[in-house]
């Protein structure tokens, strides 16, 4: 029905089509999902009527009513008049009214900035420390935290420190948020937004582990002890290499080696290595998709402050947008997700100004009211 709605909304709907869509709206359910539909409708469009358009507006929907007819032409019932005028007018009163509800009224949007350095610190013991410097933070061996800056912040370690393999921290990089932070082994990790990174004060004797659900890039000091990052229901292990995992939850995740050598393992699978500018890819279970070949750059380059999109889907690429800039997005029409878009722009950019160049390029409407992007397909004559 959603077709129906737009449609009726856009004033292209027949009598016909109306008169289905009415009976459809007795059911308070499909009410609600009318005037959902309808406030999308409005933010697409941005609709700011005068009143003298409104009643223009009114009267051409009551006219269109009344002017249906029976197929035969022939005089009908006024009770059967009454029994389709009325639903069909409620639904005029409903265009009528959204147009005067203070909500369509809207003020200029406010402009949505880039993320920024910034993440929460969980330590084993449960201390918390909010960190927003543009430098990172490194974990000595000792336990002692400590962030390289001017105001320069310390955490003691616990009195109770031992055996620091099993006492793991949480670094939490939150929407619209990026930090990198330095292990105790000197392997530095880059935390792209929405990323959680858990990893021990210091490391075990046989083995470097870590565990991560967003995306992160790596860059993995030599060390005799391999370094394994547990993602999801994926296994990544290494030497001494740079490599950029996305494994966000409840979607694919996807490996991209760009120097030195890696092996990778998913649900019941066993390792699959992975050379230089090869891509790894697994289903949400953790089932092994397949590799193939890349350009590495494309899938790091957020690291360098920039989206680079090779062929994705508007799907994908919103998705990433929504995490960087902390927004949610909604769809007109849900066909356009699968629109792809190939191209490369700055990251700390305003996001009109990302949202202006995907459309333009692939035909996607995109407009902004408070933190939601609206998507709607443009439609040519």
């Amino acid at each position: 029905m959603d077709n129906l709605i737009i449609k009726t909304l856009n004033g292209e709907a027949t009598t016909a089509e109306i008169r289905a869509l009415a009976r459809w709206m007795r059911d308070e359910k499909n009410e609600a999902r009318f005037r959902q539909l309808k406030k999308a409708w409005h933010l697409t469009n941005g609709l700011v009527l005068t009143p003298e358009r409104e009643e223009e507006e009114l009267q051409k929907y009551i006219a269109y009513i009344r002017s249906a007819r029976h197929p035969r032409g022939r005089i009908v019932r006024l009770q059967r008049v009454a029994a389709i005028a009325l639903p069909l007018l409620c639904i005029a009163a409903l265009l009528y009214l959204s147009r005067r509800e203070p909500a369509d009224t809207y003020p200029p949007p406010a402009t949505i900035q880039p993320g920024t350095s910034k993440a929460l610190l969980v330590l084993h013991d449960r201390r918390t420390v909010e960190l927003d410097a543009d430098r990172g933070i490194t974990l000595r061996s000792d336990s002692i935290l400590s962030r390289p800056t001017d105001r320069g912040v310390s955490i003691l370690p616990a009195p109770d420190a031992g055996e620091d393999d099993k006492k793991w921290n949480h670094l939490i990089t939150p929407r619209g948020g990026e930090y990198r932070l330095t292990l105790s082994d000197g392997t530095r990790v880059h935390l792209n937004a929405g990323t959680v990174v858990e990893f021990p004060s210091s490391f075990a004797r046989d083995r470097r582990e870590v565990r991560l659900t967003g995306e992160a890039y790596f860059e993995v000091a030599g060390d005799a002890r391999p370094f394994i990052v547990i993602a999801g229901r994926t296994t990544t292990r290494v030497h001494g290499t740079t490599f950029n995992i996305n494994a966000h939850e409840n979607a694919r995740a996807r490996v991209v080696l760009v120097t030195g050598r890696v092996s990778v393992s998913g649900a019941g699978t066993g390792d699959h290595p992975l050379l230089p500018s090869q891509l790894a890819e697994f289903d949400a279970d953790g089932r092994f998709v397949g590799i193939r070949e890349v350009d590495a750059r494309a899938h790091t380059a957020w690291t360098s402050g920039f989206f680079t999109f090779e062929n994705e889907d508007i799907a994908s690429i919103l998705a990433t947008l929504s995490r960087w800039y902390d927004v949610e997005v909604s769809y007109i029409d849900d066909s356009v997700k699968d629109y792809h878009f190939t191209g490369s722009v700055q990251r700390y950019e305003n996001i009109d100004t990302i949202l202006n160049a995907i459309g333009k390029t692939v035909h996607v409407h995109f407009s902004i009211r408070d933190r939601m992007i609206i998507v709607s397909k443009i439609t040519t004559p």
